[in-house]
């Protein structure tokens, strides 16, 4: 009978470490999925962050760009208006007006005052 019982030992312990090493394969594996289902997610939620982040940025440079050339229209209009003031004023009938108006009088119609104490020789 020791051999009959030797040999149920035998077989009863070959089930035993075939399961644990099974168990231990399956822990394994599990690790390993749950690390990758890990990586994967990270990866996921990274690059959909980044993608949104690079789409907020590249609107904020487009909204800008048009800012800008706003503002380069509205400075090129106020330079013409500018250009235009000063081209009428600078007309010598316009400056003529303004000096007129704050008192000044031509030079050329001034009339010379005779001097004193000349005496001015006339004919007859």
């Amino acid at each position: 009978m020791s051999s009959i019982s030797s040999t149920r030992t035998v077989t009863k312990a070959a089930p035993r470490a075939i399961r644990s090493r099974a168990k231990a394969q399956e822990g394994i594996s599990s690790i390993v999925a749950k690390k990758m289902l890990l990586f994967l997610s990270v990866f996921v939620f990274v690059y959909f962050g980044a993608s949104m982040g690079f789409q907020v940025m590249k609107e904020s440079a487009r909204t800008a760009r048009i800012h800008a050339g706003d503002r380069a229209l509205s400075a090129r209009r106020a330079t013409v208006g500018l250009e235009n003031r000063v081209n009428y004023l600078s007309r010598p009938d316009r400056i003529e007006e303004w000096a007129l108006s704050h008192g000044y009088i031509r030079q050329s119609v001034v009339p010379i005052p005779p001097m004193e104490g000349s005496l001015v020789a006339l004919k007859d």
